[in-house]
């Protein structure tokens, strides 16, 4: 069994009936684990892996000034699909290659159907495009009318975005 919320990873070890929550990386290769007050300390290949959210956001900041080129899929020149694509991926989410159009008919994640119900980490889908949300009327994606992997800024609040925009979808 994996427990995991949006903002706090937790795992099950696969010899310890408890929940743990990662605390720190030992010199020994190690990991110690809180345990409400006790500490344990477990093996890494015994911890079962899942999806991490903060990275998500990290790994597509990083490529920031990256070339738009349609069809690209990364890891240094990306189309909005691509983007998306490698992040989930780079983060740990099994998700195949998908177009705005396969995004908007996907049942595999929640649907966000306002915009105003956004969170960070969202998948934004748009007509003909998709992209991340970052939060505060936010989104990181790769344009291809500024030819790179861009930030922009009030997209809930823009007459384009709010009308172009489909839904959002909750991966993490």
């Amino acid at each position: 069994v994996i427990i995991h919320h949006r903002h706090t990873i937790f795992a099950l070890c696969r010899f310890c009936p408890v929940v743990i929550a990662p605390e720190e990386k030992e010199t020994s290769g190690f990991l110690k684990f809180r345990k409400q007050q006790e500490n344990i300390t477990v093996n890494p290949e015994d911890i079962l892996h899942f999806p991490v959210f903060p990275e998500f956001i990290s790994i597509a900041e990083s490529k920031l000034g990256c070339t738009y080129v349609f069809g690209a899929k990364g890891p240094s020149q990306f189309d909005c699909s691509g983007f998306v694509y490698w992040c989930l991926n780079q983060a740990g989410v099994s998700q195949g290659y998908m177009t705005s159009a396969s995004w908007a008919k996907s049942t595999k994640y929640p649907k966000i159907t306002s915009m105003s119900k956004l969170e960070r980490g969202d998948i934004l889908v748009f007509s003909g495009h998709v992209a991340i949300y970052l939060g505060g009327g936010k989104m990181i994606d790769a344009s291809s009318s500024k030819g790179k992997v861009r930030t922009t800024s009030g997209i809930t609040s823009s007459s384009y975005w709010t009308s172009h925009f489909i839904c959002g979808f909750r991966v993490f």
